[in-house]
């Protein structure tokens, strides 16, 4: 238990016309990297952890939480042992096991033996129940099995996914750009794959075929990953979901998930995204009419949705640095998501004159 974690807000602005919230229309969440926690809400730092990145305990954290799936990354150590880290050096997301003081020099992953990454380092976290070794890819892989989690796998490396076959079936999602490894994948798997494209070369868009094309030649289930926003245009995304691919965006930043949400996109990869599970009741409600501003009460762990419906223009805004503009020239309705620690943030809306907007907020206590 986290013993000083006052508040996880999550702030959602979606269609509503009851007293609970209903999110049949929101993506997906999977959780970026597992479910981890920053020391600073205002920022939502990847430089400073109370839960870390790539961690068994953001495993544990996501199924407390709701999300259906993490993201790990998998590289290969000095003698070859798969382990979990996003960068290539392990400085960010690590400290020295004693006092946990900053590592000087870079420490590489694919330089260093796995023996010395266990021995030496811990993951960086304000608290030292969370102070975890660097993970093994299998360990990473069997914490989700035991919590019922299915991993979407950012991983290039072919072997990985032998690995993952082995102890999950086709109980996992595969995650790569490149080519060749995603054809070798779906000989051994029937899993769903997502292929990561990014912006072509001297171009601002993306004929969908181009999408297709590749995503066909990989065969079975498929879909793409993107942090280029041309991937979640509204026509990109009505094009996939006619053919039956998914379309995950992929850590888009404030304001542009909104865009994906509105455009179409089916899952949505975030830091900070969360969707309330089926059967979960709020324990605080309340209304703003026209303008106004909302803090949450303090919990241990907490989550908060905002459903926002109007005319006109109008900004909301999430602990004064999350800026949503909304424009609807009639009566429209939104949905956003950001996940909050360490305190209840406040919610502001602001409509424009001649605007009229009303937002619901609901406080959910996560047990």
């Amino acid at each position: 238990m986290i013993k000083r974690l006052t508040v996880f807000i999550v702030a959602a602005l979606a269609a509503c016309s009851c007293a609970t919230t209903r999110f049949s229309d929101y993506p997906t969440v999977f959780a970026h990297r597992g479910c981890w926690l920053s020391e600073d809400s205002q920022t939502i730092s990847r430089e400073s952890f109370l839960v870390p990145e790539n961690s068994l305990s953001g495993v544990r954290m996501a199924v407390r939480f709701g999300y259906p799936s993490i993201e790990c990354d998998v590289r290969w150590t000095k003698d070859s042992v798969l382990v979990c880290m996003h960068d290539g050096t392990i400085n960010r997301t690590m400290r020295l096991k004693e006092g946990q003081k900053p590592i000087e020099g870079k420490v590489r992953v694919n330089e260093t033996d796995f023996k010395t990454l266990r021995d030496k380092y811990r993951l960086q976290s304000s608290e030292e129940q969370y102070r975890e070794q660097i993970p093994t890819f299998e360990e990473m892989l069997l914490e989700c099995k035991k919590c019922g989690i299915k991993p979407i796998l950012h991983c290039d490396i072919y072997e990985g996914y032998e690995v993952a076959k082995r102890i999950l079936g086709d109980e996992f999602y595969g995650f790569t750009s490149n080519y060749e490894v995603a054809t070798k994948l779906r000989k051994i798997s029937d899993c769903l794959i997502f292929f990561s494209m990014d912006k072509p070369k001297g171009r601002d868009t993306i004929e969908p075929k181009e999408i297709l094309d590749r995503l066909e030649g990989i065969g079975g289930r498929t879909g793409v990953s993107s942090m280029w926003y041309g991937m979640t245009t509204k026509n990109v995304c009505e094009v996939l979901k006619a053919t039956g691919h998914e379309n995950q965006s992929s850590i888009f930043p404030t304001p542009h998930e909104m865009d994906a949400v509105r455009n179409g996109a089916t899952i949505l990869l975030s830091d900070f995204c969360w969707k309330p599970s089926k059967g979960m009741s709020p324990i605080v409600t309340e209304t703003i009419r026209k303008s106004g501003s909302f803090k949450g009460p303090k919990l241990e762990l907490g989550a908060m949705t905002v459903v926002v419906e109007g005319t006109g223009d109008c900004e909301v805004t999430i602990d004064g640095f999350r800026k949503y503009p909304i424009s609807h020239k009639k009566a429209g309705k939104e949905m956003l998501s950001v996940r909050f620690c360490r305190r209840a943030p406040e919610v502001e809306i602001k409509p424009a004159e001649g605007a009229s907007y009303k937002c619901r907020i609901a406080v959910y206590e996560i047990k």
